[in-house]
């Protein structure tokens, strides 16, 4: 197993575990916390094979790039394979995403450099509840976050999709198999 398989466990992209209290000897809980760098690294890692790479093709995107391709997590590609593309706010539709799941958009420019990317990661219930627990993060070429947490810009692009677990989908023909 690799570091980016590790990178990709729940407990460390999430920050979960626990502490040894040093006075009683018991295991005490960590406080709840997403490990930015963790998600930087596996995002910045998308294409050493442990990201499935979902879409097929670069499309046209709202982000800063004119094109993207998607990549997720082994445990977020049925539900991401199943999410309608053309459902509106409100509608059903989308199989819901587990926690740990994670959507890495690449982004390229005109020239088809790579650009930055794009991140969802899904955090445990009660982490982010106005956006049913996601937590969004952009990150550089170099693994640099520029922007993580409920970031605005990411949160109004994908209100529209509150009702299919806040996710656009690939539409099928422009699945990988």
């Amino acid at each position: 197993m690799n570091s980016a398989i590790t990178l990709l466990s729940i407990s460390s992209l999430l920050g979960v575990g626990s502490a040894c209290d040093s006075a009683a000897q018991r295991p005490t809980p960590t406080p709840f916390a997403i490990d930015e760098a963790a998600i930087a690294e596996a995002a910045v890692a998308f294409d050493d094979g442990d990201l499935i790479q979902i879409s097929a093709a670069a499309v046209p995107s709202r982000h800063d790039s004119p094109s993207v391709r998607v990549w997720v997590s082994e445990d977020a590609e049925a539900a991401y394979r199943a999410t309608d593309v053309g459902a509106v706010a409100g509608s059903a539709g989308s199989a819901r995403f587990p926690v740990g799941a994670m959507i890495v958009k690449e982004q390229r420019d005109a020239a088809g450099a790579l650009a930055a990317f794009t991140v969802m990661v899904k955090g445990p219930s009660g982490y982010a509840p106005a956006t049913n627990d996601w937590h969004w993060q952009r990150v550089t070429p170099e693994g640099m976050t520029t922007h993580a947490g409920q970031v605005q810009f990411c949160i109004d692009c994908h209100t529209p999709r509150a009702g299919v677990d806040w996710v656009f989908g690939v539409p099928e023909q422009n699945q990988t198999p």
